[in-house]
């Protein structure tokens, strides 16, 4: 069962030996059927099925609404049942169905948008990800904003299912222990009303040429910094050096952390991070430091990607980054989610050889090609910051 602060169950799970209990679902309303006077039969359908719900016809709700309905669990006749459904021998009586699911969803996003900004860490990031990509749509946030939220209505959310959602480059992804065939044909079935259609196109942002900086200011006794370097994209191969630049500066043992927190206390934390997307990737790091020592953490920082810059990592730091990337992804191969993530990635962006060439490219990696890596992308006067900025008491 997969409950949320908005529903109980999603709108496949419900069987038989669950009747009597008082669910609430959400989702898109698929069909609606007028039943004699007073009532009507909404089926209402997610990701994982469809539930049918008896509901009073004077309620308002049509194809495609977005609803959340409450319901008792009720077993059908025996002659209403429909085998066709793996949800076909109940429905939901009682129902008090909110067509307003729309405003909940909305206050939720506005809140998390709000939570967004309190964050000393992802918000910066952010600050800086709109600066290095403005124009480009790898600069928009996908939690949207407060003017892009208020002018979401029934309609667009309906327009967009039609045309992003039933008709696109949807990969369905299983991982699991079962018959490929059979796994197969209840994917099919259970989302035959998708369409397939070639992905659009995403032009290739240009970085920018000179550096750009985008800050706030808070009332805070800490400043929060990212900064940003193009990187490369996903489809690059040198992705791989720059992910083993990002181990030997990252972590409590890393390069970042011994010398700006440990050795001169210019920070509370600090670490770095390579993400790759289809046309372009970043570089980045992030590093908390007090007001007053802004300057000097910033000046750190920028030495130490001088550093990567001007000479090869050692034969150790390379070493342990290798040893740590190989094991950290042999235990994601644990977990059954990591494994459909990987193959879905494999498949959309890449290839699905990829999936048992990890280690062989990893292990490839040198200490001259991550300093190529750092020559090509580490140019001080492109980067891009974005930045918390606290008050100096």
């Amino acid at each position: 069962m997969t409950s949320t602060s908005l529903r109980t169950h999603q709108c496949g799970e419900l069987r038989a030996d669950q009747a009597g209990e008082t669910v609430t679902l959400c989702g898109w309303v698929a069909t609606r059927r007028e039943h004699g006077e007073k009532l009507a039969f909404v089926d209402v359908r997610d990701h994982t099925g469809v539930t049918q719900c008896v509901v009073d016809n004077t309620v308002d709700v049509r194809a495609e609404y977005v609803v959340r309905v409450t319901g008792v669990v009720t077993a059908r006749p025996e002659e209403n049942r429909n085998p066709r459904l793996p949800t076909g021998d109940i429905e939901l009586q009682h129902c008090t169905l909110d067509a307003d699911a729309l405003e909940t969803e909305r206050a939720i996003a506005l809140s998390d948008l709000v939570a967004m900004r309190d964050d000393m860490y992802r918000y910066p990031t952010q600050l800086a990800m709109r600066a290095a990509f403005a124009g480009h749509v790898y600069g928009i946030p996908a939690s949207g904003s407060e003017e892009t939220l208020a002018r979401i209505d029934r309609d667009a959310i309906r327009d967009w299912h039609h045309r992003r959602a039933l008709t696109s480059a949807a990969v369905i992804g299983l991982v699991g222990d079962g018959d490929p065939d059979e796994l197969a044909r209840m994917a099919a079935q259970a989302f035959r009303e998708l369409r397939y259609e070639e992905p659009r196109q995403v032009s290739s942002p240009e970085w920018p040429r000179v550096l750009t900086t985008s800050a706030e200011v808070r009332d805070r006794a800490q400043t929060a910094l990212t900064v940003l370097f193009p990187g490369p994209s996903r489809g690059d191969q040198s992705r791989y050096a720059a992910a083993m630049i990002s181990s030997v500066a990252s972590g409590l043992g890393g390069r970042f952390f011994d010398e700006l927190r440990d050795k001169r206390s210019l920070c509370y934390t600090v670490n770095a991070f390579a993400s790759e997307r289809r046309v372009a990737g970043v570089f980045g790091a992030y590093i908390a430091t007090s007001p007053h020592q802004e300057e000097a953490a910033r000046a750190g920082l920028l030495s130490e990607f001088r550093r990567l810059r001007d000479e090869p990592v050692t034969a150790e730091e390379l070493e342990r980054a290798q040893r740590y990337a190989i094991g950290v992804h042999a235990i994601r191969q644990q977990s059954g989610g990591a494994v459909l993530a990987d193959l879905v990635d494999a498949y959309l962006f890449g290839t699905l050889e990829e999936l048992i060439q990890h280690d062989t490219r990893v292990s490839a990696v040198t200490a001259e090609s991550m300093q190529r890596v750092a020559e090509m992308y580490f140019d001080p006067s492109r980067r891009v910051e974005g930045i918390v900025r606290g008050m100096t008491p």
